[in-house]
């Protein structure tokens, strides 16, 4: 990764919510791009079409690295908005305890939650008779956003810590820090550090690149397993994710393993508990090679997978009765 990039990265974890922030800038833009080169050509004209209509005019977060194309710019789009239109914070995430991992994720929902937000933005997109407006231009953001969002296993599932917003841990040598909560932290770690240093692993610079990478090594028949599910089949793996490995192999400072039950209680009502947070800092929690190796290697499956499904998505939007299993190549708009 390039400096600029890891510091932008780094940035959007320490100074931003995390449950706004899956896969940080990188990884939205790396799910967009795969998507585009999955996308039919009838597909991606009508995607790129309707978001070039309505400009982004509204501060931008990840703007060091902006996406080169319209899907990848749109990709963080939710995040910044975010800011302004607080009802859909809770559109990015769905918490469903640790201990239901793999139950039917709808009963934590209650109608505001990431998978009913992915519901509700399709219906607006596939409504044809709303043209190029506002509404369904958003929706196409959302709805590349959302996607990625449901594939990143701590925004799928929590153990009364925030999705891991409120487990401290040392990172690549890098201890935590305090700054009225501490970075970095599980959930920022899984968003952005280990999305970035799997792209330093595969010795590219840039979201472009690694999507590039990681789209040649997606097989017909990956294809053909991942589409065969649904937004809620989606968020059950990533709660199996969480349960066998992002809690799964954290050392402590005594040598000793930490486990979930460690984080439990760290959070109450939404808000991370400074003396639960400053007991998890004490044990000094590691995310160690060993786990960052196991972690990265879902991470760059949860990124495939989320840019193959939201492909599918828009393509079963935008059909292409003449075109059987056509796949585009990835836009090479120069970087601005």
């Amino acid at each position: 990764m390039t400096k600029s990039l890891l510091f932008m990265c780094f940035a959007a974890v320490l100074f931003c919510p995390s449950h706004a922030w899956a896969w940080g800038c990188e990884g939205h833009q790396v799910i967009a791009y795969i998507a585009e080169h999955e996308l039919t050509p009838t597909a991606l004209s009508q995607a790129d079409t309707l978001l070039n209509s309505i400009a982004i005019d509204i501060h931008r977060n990840c703007t060091v690295s902006p996406g080169t194309t319209p899907m990848s710019d749109a990709a963080t789009w939710a995040d910044d908005v975010r800011f302004i239109r607080s009802k859909t914070a809770p559109w990015h995430f769905i918490d469903v305890p640790l201990d239901h991992a793999g139950e039917d994720p709808m009963q934590w929902c209650n109608n505001d939650c990431v998978l009913s937000a992915l519901k509700n933005q399709l219906a607006i997109l596939r409504d044809d008779s709303a043209g190029e407006s506002t509404e369904r231009v958003e929706a196409l953001r959302f709805i590349i956003h959302f996607v990625g969002d449901v594939h990143q296993p701590l925004h799928a599932a929590t153990d009364a810590d925030r999705g891991g917003n409120c487990d401290p841990v040392t990172f690549d040598r890098k201890p935590h820090a305090s700054r009225g909560s501490y970075s970095p932290e599980l959930h920022g770690i899984w968003d952005t550090q280990m999305v970035a240093e799997l792209g330093d692993k595969s010795q590219v610079d840039d979201a472009q690149s690694l999507a590039q990478l990681l789209d040649k090594e997606i097989t017909d028949s990956e294809r053909g397993s991942w589409n065969n599910s649904t937004p809620t089949d989606w968020a059950i793996e990533s709660t199996k994710f969480a349960v066998s490995t992002a809690y799964v192999g954290l050392t402590k400072a005594n040598g000793a393993m930490a486990t979930a039950s460690d984080f439990v209680n760290s959070e109450v009502n939404m808000k991370c508990v400074p003396v639960v947070e400053a007991r998890i800092a004490a044990m000094g929690v590691n995310a160690n090679d060993n786990y960052r190796d196991a972690a990265e290697a879902v991470i760059e499956q949860r990124l495939k997978q989320a840019g193959v499904r939201l492909a599918k998505l828009l393509n079963d939007t935008w059909p292409d009765e003449s075109v059987n299993a056509h796949r585009t190549s990835i836009h090479k708009t120069p970087s601005r």
